[in-house]
Parts: structure tokens; sequence; C-alpha cells
């Protein structure tokens, strides 16, 4: 919050804490989920999306920020993530999902 003040964006955006796996706060136009999806296993991360999906306004936008393994598996700040996630928190490698609506 204070950097949202010291921005003077406190019109703008707001930081809303809860529980993403019960519900999203609703009427937001836009959800950012920055290194969220990866350390939930598939069902948990389903359920966040259809969250999201319910929350957000008709026109609104759901940006999903994760680390990407490149095609060609060249060493990548991707892949180390990737790792961590699978040793330390048992997280699952990259994966697809989709979300119908």
């Amino acid at each position: 919050m204070r950097r949202i003040h010291a921005k003077g964006y406190q019109g703008r955006c707001e930081a809303v804490g809860g529980d993403f796996l019960q519900a999203v706060p609703p009427g937001g136009d836009l959800y950012v989920l920055k290194f969220i999806l990866v350390d939930w296993q598939d069902a948990e991360a389903v359920r966040i999306l259809h969250h999201c999906r319910t929350a957000i306004t008709p026109d609104g936008t759901l940006l999903v920020i994760e680390m990407t393994i490149p095609d060609d598996n060249h060493p990548s700040p991707g892949q180390l993530f990737d790792l961590h996630m699978l040793v330390m928190t048992g997280g699952k490698s990259a994966r697809r999902v989709s979300i119908e609506h």
C-alpha cells in the first residue's frame, strides 16, 4: 500500500488481501497473478483461475506472469525456478491449463 500511495495511484488501484482459493474480490478490470499458478497443483490452479474469471468485469484483463522454459532447452532462469518449485514446494513442472467460461 505504501508504494501505491507513494506513486499517487490510490485513486486508480487497490491492493486487497484474501484467499484466492475461496474467492476473488469482484468488479476489477485488471487482475495480476505473478508467480502464483506454478505454486499450486492443477486443481487449485484451475480454481484460482475460475475465481478470477467469475470476479473480473466482462471487458477486464487477467495478467498471468510466470517463468517459461525455452523450447530449445538452453539454460535459463526459468529452469532453475521450475526446479526450485518441484523440489521445495511440491509444485509441478510447467503445464498448460485452459478455462472454459
